[in-house]
């Protein structure tokens, strides 16, 4: 999740996810608030998923981040979830941008410890050379 953090209202976090994502949506991106509790940030993501959105942007985040079903599906490729008002479930890929803006946001995170927004990816990347190194002839 790409998070845009200040420390107070009106610095332009908003604005600056806007015109980040203009080139990749080709239009203005919508926003969305967080839920308030659980259940409803799990079913915003099913329904995210089930419409195959290329973003899921929660604007003006207040408090803490700690949505057990958020923090699931940041770290996920598929997303799994009963499908409303049926009782089937549904499997579907997550392909979009996780983005957020906040003032003074805490994630918490796995240990239930805060911490400090930053990017969250699917792990590590493998280490290695940053240029693959070639054998000179010897002469």
């Amino acid at each position: 999740m790409y998070m845009v953090d200040a420390p107070s209202p009106r610095t332009g976090k908003t604005l600056l996810v806007m015109v980040s994502l203009l080139p990749y949506l080709g239009m203005v991106p919508a926003a969305t608030p967080l839920p308030d509790d659980d259940a409803e940030c799990r079913k915003k993501i099913t329904a995210v998923a089930a419409k195959g959105e290329t973003l899921l942007w929660f604007d003006n985040i207040k408090g803490k981040l700690d949505h057990a079903s958020l923090m699931a599906a940041i770290s996920q490729e598929d997303w799994t979830d009963r499908v409303l008002g049926h009782t089937l479930v549904g499997v579907w890929p997550i392909r979009w941008v996780w983005a957020g803006t906040a003032n003074n946001a805490l994630i918490y995170q796995g240990s239930g410890r805060p911490a400090r927004p930053h990017p969250v990816g699917h792990g590590p990347r493998e280490p290695g050379p940053a240029h693959p190194v070639q054998a000179s002839p010897s002469h």
